[in-house]
């Protein structure tokens, strides 16, 4: 499970740090959960971080499906060794 999950985990640090995804999905969103008891605050909290991780995941998942189909690596290997003087 942790090699499937850890190669997505950096695409799911940018994703979510992206300042667009910060700014309209991150930003005061969620101050509902403060309003609740404590346990409750505390299920919303790891319920969102669950959420955000498993979304992340995918697209990151999808991604990388994309880039094999799309032969990015062997592309930017081209490109790579075309610079490299």
């Amino acid at each position: 499970m942790i090699m499937l999950i850890s190669p997505l985990s950096f695409g799911v640090y940018l994703l979510h740090d992206h300042p667009l995804v910060r700014s309209y999905v991150m930003t005061d969103h969620f101050a509902f959960i403060t309003n609740g008891s404590v346990s409750k605050m505390l299920l919303f909290f790891f319920g969102i971080i669950l959420a955000i991780f498993v979304v992340g995941c995918c697209v990151d998942a999808v991604r990388s499906k994309l880039f094999q189909l799309l032969h990015i690596r062997k592309s930017l290997s081209k490109l790579d060794r075309y610079f490299d003087v």
